[in-house]
């Protein structure tokens, strides 16, 4: 987890993790720059072209989450991609009061 969040989340509290299309893309058809990321693979349930992007659809922890692809090729139904998620980009909530773990209470 990226240091913006050190002593704001404690070992086994309940969160939830907030990612943006633009902060989830396939390696190499985002707008990254240079940014903290992480790079996984996933499956593609669905891609929907809309010109000069293309919306992907996948899984990520059990929740379809929503990808934007810039200068997008052609993607299959069910290929996988390796993706880039923007760490620095990411937003938690505890999972209790549903309020971002950056909030000042």
């Amino acid at each position: 987890m990226p240091g913006r969040f050190d002593g704001k989340v404690v070992d086994g509290q309940k969160v939830v993790v907030g990612i943006r299309p633009d902060d989830i893309a396939p390696v190499g058809h985002g707008m990254f720059t240079g940014e903290q990321s992480e790079t996984i693979s996933l499956p593609v349930n669905i891609s929907e072209p809309q010109g000069t992007e293309t919306i992907l659809f996948v899984t990520l922890a059990g929740k379809e989450v929503q990808s934007k692809m810039l200068s997008p090729r052609l993607v299959e139904d069910g290929e996988t991609l390796a993706f880039q998620v923007s760490l620095d980009k990411i937003h938690v909530f505890d999972r209790q009061t549903e309020q971002s773990v950056l909030a000042e209470v």
